[in-house]
């Protein structure tokens, strides 16, 4: 099948496990001439679909300062401008951290004594290869502890290409990372599903896309669970549903093989052939509107960070923290069940990009408050002057001339570059250029039945969602510590990128849900090469264990070579999607035939942590 005109087409998700991966490469098997791009830097799967016969891997460098000991005298002023702390200055000592370092450039422009030379430091790979007899392929692989993986996608998306039709696989959630996706496509397709996850996920995915008027389209997998809101929603915002899939035993024995829909038969061939020529040449919704407004702020929750701030960890707050390598394999619903389980405790989510917890928790919020973390440039146009000079020393093509210079939102990073290059610096109030704090998301904090529960929002584009984790931890640690609780529940984001690296920070025990399927099994390998990182005790539970037999033995050996002992095994069961739709933790709904293994896992992940004698039923 080939398409009309070259075309970038976007498949995104708001949340994880929707079935975003299995849209894009069924589509790229179909289409003929297509290329493919797995911007999913974090956990890439295409590759297990597609099969690519790869033909080089590019390492991925970024730019950060060296000190040069010969010239440098420590005055500290690189460290002062930084406002990415990837700087410090001890006793006259210049200390580096390239895993903070933006390469900005700031630095060098500040320092007095030209003591700072560039140097390389690498955040990842990108693999190129081909499939299908020639159609192009690309990917990339952050590195394990780096945090730039908007750059790396960056590299990804910018390598040229000849393809009538490119495809970009796009990370779940709405942060820096899948804006960085997204950005250029000429139309994008949304994968939900009808539960309220989906929903709630769909709409802060179709914001991002409507600030960045991209037209787009939407695709309903396991279309006939949950209820008819998903589609209420698309039909009051004329949305085009382009495709709808069943959910059933067999699909997901299929994905979870590594196998093409398009190759199990005539149906479903059919199928894609429609949804593709829709998303190519028919109607699209395209909508803009303005970056969101920040919400009402509560005065209580300035005292509750400034307590966070002063706070110190202690040993007598011990946090579970639930992870994963990619979505959907039932993290989130694993948790609201521990949540549903345990008693004395303070319950956190951490998947700032796409918090969900709380539509499975009875909770209401008393507290909210904004999350300032980073900065973005304002230019004056009634004082510039048009030179340029902005324009041309911004890394990251943030400032545009119109005549005047303009700053994008999206693109800005608030180094401070363009404040001290511009030529009206010197004269003070004269100086176009403003640097301004910027709100990057909300934070809440709501009573449930269980007890306090904290979760937090970042922005669409936000960054810094790292920090926005460690202050929604930190918060669940002081709340827990006031309260004179022992036990934190944290649930994490998947992925191994910087909102995991903060979601684990000072765990004691990391629990792993895998399922048994080629991407679970690849993805179960980084995670746990990122527990090993940050020498985390570990345990792992397969979910949907009798979905595919053959793939047991080998999340069995992974886990075994590593020392990682499997607690437990969850059956598929159609009615914990149920107890979903229904906004209950699948122990509490009385349908659902997964009770019994659920509540044997929790018990033995607290029976052998300290502190099981707080767990209860």
């Amino acid at each position: 099948m080939t398409s009309s005109s070259r075309k970038t087409i976007a498949v995104a998700s708001g949340k994880g496990g929707t079935g975003k991966t299995m849209i894009a490469t069924n589509l790229a098997a179909l289409l003929d001439g297509c290329r493919l791009i797995d911007c999913d830097v974090e956990e890439p799967n295409s590759h297990i679909f597609l099969n690519p016969q790869i033909q080089s891997q590019i390492p991925v460098y970024a730019e950060v300062p060296e000190v040069d000991a010969s010239r440098c005298n420590g005055c500290g002023a690189c460290a002062e401008a930084c406002r990415f702390q990837a700087i410090a200055c001890a006793a006259g000592r210049i200390i580096m951290f390239p895993e903070l370092c933006h390469s900005c450039s700031v630095c060098y422009t500040v320092c007095p004594r030209d003591a700072l030379k560039p140097a390389q430091h690498e955040l990842g790979q990108l693999r190129s290869g081909t499939f299908e007899g020639g159609k192009p392929f690309i990917d990339g692989l952050l590195k394990i502890g780096q945090v730039r993986s908007a750059e790396v996608i960056s590299r990804l998306v910018a390598a040229e290409s000849s393809a009538p039709v490119t495809l970009r696989d796009c990370p779940p959630g709405t942060s820096c990372s899948m804006v960085a996706s997204v950005r250029g496509a000429d139309a994008a397709v949304l994968v939900t599903e009808p539960t309220p996850f989906g929903l709630h996920d769909l709409k802060a995915a179709v914001e991002t896309l409507e600030w960045l008027g991209i037209p787009h389209c939407v695709i309903i997998n396991k279309c006939d669970l949950g209820t008819n809101a998903t589609q209420e929603y698309c039909e009051n915002l004329g949305i085009p549903i382009v495709g709808r899939i069943p959910f059933t035993r067999e699909i997901a024995r299929s994905v979870s093989s590594g196998k093409l829909l398009v190759d199990e038969g005539e149906n479903w061939r059919e199928l894609f052939a429609g949804i593709a020529q829709h998303i190519l040449n028919g109607e699209l919704r395209t909508a803009h509107r303005d970056m969101p407004e920040p919400g009402a702020e509560t005065e209580e929750v300035h005292d509750l960070f400034s307590r966070c701030r002063d706070r110190r960890q202690t040993a007598d707050v011990r946090s579970v923290v639930i992870l994963s390598g990619k979505g959907g394999t039932g993290k989130t619903t694993l948790t609201a069940s521990f949540a549903a389980l345990l008693k004395d405790k303070v319950a956190a989510d951490c998947d700032v990009d796409a918090a969900n917890l709380h539509l499975l928790l009875d909770g209401e919020v008393t507290s909210t408050g904004y999350f300032r973390s980073s900065y973005v440039a304002e230019i004056d146009p009634d004082k510039c002057r048009g030179c340029g000079a902005c324009a041309e020393a911004c890394r990251f093509d943030a400032i545009s001339m119109t005549p005047r210079a303009e700053v994008d939102p999206l693109l800005c990073e608030g180094c401070g570059l363009c404040e001290i290059i511009c030529p009206l610096a010197r004269h003070g109030a004269e100086n176009p250029v403003t640097i301004r704090e910027r709100i990057d998301g909300e934070i809440y904090r709501s009573k449930t039945s269980g007890g306090d529960f904290v979760h937090a929002m970042l922005y669409p584009g936000g960054e810094a969602s790292g920090k926005l984790v460690t202050l929604v931890r930190a918060t669940a640690e002081t709340l827990a510590a006031e309260a004179g609780l022992r036990e934190i529940m944290i649930d994490a984001s998947p992925g191994i990128g910087c909102p995991v690296n903060a979601s684990i920070t000072q765990a004691e025990l990391a629990v792993v849900v895998t399922e048994p399927s080629l991407s679970a099994a690849h993805d179960l390998k980084r995670v746990i090469e990122l527990t090993r990182f940050f020498r985390i005790e570990t345990m792992a539970v397969i979910n949907r264990a009798d979905l595919n037999p053959d793939a047991i033995a080998q999340l069995e050996d992974i886990c075994g070579r590593a020392g990682i002992p499997i607690v437990g095994r969850i059956p598929f069961d159609r009615h914990i999607v149920d107890a979903m739709a229904h906004g209950l933790p699948p122990v509490k709904y009385q349908q659902c035939e997964s009770k019994d293994a659920i509540v044997s896992i929790f018990n033995q992940v607290y029976k052998q942590s300290k502190g099981a004698e707080h767990a209860t039923r």
